[in-house]
C-alpha cells in the first residue's frame, strides 16, 4: 500500500534527522539536547502512564499493558476519519451538522482559515481548488503525516540520547536505537499507520474533484468512504499486528537490543 509506505518514509526521515540533530547537540554539550530527549520521554509517558499505573497495580502482565495502550491508540487512529466527516463535509447533512458547519466557518471565534491557508499553501491542490469549503478537504492530505512525525521525533530524540553511551560511535548508536524500535515497531507502527493511510488514499482519490470544484462529488465520496464501516474494515488485521507487537516488545526487544549492543561493543561503555 503506497500510502502506508509514504507514512513509513516520513517516519524514517524524521527519525534519522531528529536523532542526528540531537547527537550533534549532545556532542557539543548543549543543555537543550538533554531537554529535548527528556521531553520526548515525558510526552509519551504522559499519555500512557495513567493506564499503565492502574494495570501495574493489579499485577497485569507487561504484554497486556503494552497491548492495551497500543489498542487504544489504534482505535483512536481508526476513528479519526469518521469523526472528521461532519466538519469536513462541504455539504453538511442534518441539523447538527449544519449548526456545526455555521459555527466552524462563520463564527468570529473560529478565524483560523488564514492560518490554514499559510500551512497548506505549498500544496498545489490547495492553490488550485476554487472554493474555501473544498480547500478544507486538503486536511486529509496533511493530518495523516502528523502521527509518523510525532513518533519519529520521539524515537529520534530518545535514540539520540543513546549518544551518551559512547560519543565516538554515532553510527553504532544509531543502529542500537533502531534495535530498540524496529523489532516490535515494524508491526506496531504498520498497524497504527494503516487506518490513517486510508485518509491519505481518500485525499489522493478526490484531488481531481477538488481542483474541478465538484462539491457534490466530493461530498458523496466523503459519505461513501468516510463512515465507520470503511474505517473499521482493517481493524481485525491491525489488532493482530499490535497484539503481536506487544508480545515482541515485552519479551524480545530488550534482549535483542542488548545483543546488538554487545555485537557493536557498546555494552562495556554503558553508563559512561
Amino acid at each position: 500500500m503506497r500510502a502506508v509506505a509514504s507514512l513509513w518514509l516520513c517516519w524514517a526521515i524524521v527519525y534519522l534527522v531528529s536523532e542526528a540533530v540531537l547527537m550533534f547537540l549532545l556532542s557539543r554539550g548543549d543543555a537543550l539536547a538533554r531537554g529535548l530527549s527528556g521531553a520526548a520521554d515525558s510526552t509519551v509517558a504522559a499519555a500512557s502512564s495513567p493506564i499503565l499505573e492502574k494495570l501495574a497495580a493489579v499485577d497485569a502482565p507487561l504484554t497486556l499493558q503494552i497491548g492495551l495502550v497500543n489498542t487504544l491508540a489504534l482505535l483512536l487512529c481508526s476513528s479519526l476519519m469518521p469523526l472528521m466527516r461532519s466538519s469536513a463535509d462541504p455539504k453538511p447533512r442534518g441539523r447538527f451538522a449544519e449548526r456545526f458547519d455555521r459555527l466552524l466557518w462563520t463564527h468570529p471565534a473560529f478565524r483560523w482559515t488564514n492560518y490554514v491557508s499559510y500551512l497548506f499553501w505549498p500544496m498545489p491542490t490547495f492553490r488550485r481548488t476554487p472554493t474555501l469549503r473544498l480547500k478544507g478537504m486538503c486536511a486529509f492530505g496533511v493530518l495523516p503525516y502528523l502521527l509518523p512525525i510525532l513518533l519519529g521525533l520521539q524515537a529520534g530524540f530518545v535514540g539520540g540520547h543513546l549518544q551518551d553511551v559512547r560519543l565516538e560511535h554515532p553510527l553504532s548508536v544509531t543502529l542500537l536505537g533502531l534495535a530498540l524500535v524496529l523489532p516490535h515497531g515494524l508491526l506496531e507502527l504498520t498497524g497504527l499507520f494503516i487506518p490513517i493511510a486510508a485518509m491519505l488514499q481518500f485525499y489522493r482519490a478526490i484531488q481531481p474533484k477538488l481542483v474541478a470544484g465538484d462539491l457534490d462529488a466530493v461530498s458523496a465520496a466523503l459519505h461513501e468512504h468516510g463512515g465507520w464501516k470503511p474505517a473499521l474494515r482493517w481493524l481485525p488485521a491491525t489488532l493482530v499486528l499490535v497484539a503481536i507487537a506487544a508480545v515482541i516488545e515485552a519479551n524480545l526487544t530488550l534482549p535483542f537490543a542488548e545483543a546488538v549492543a554487545r555485537a557493536l561493543g557498546l555494552a562495556a561503555g554503558r553508563g559512561s
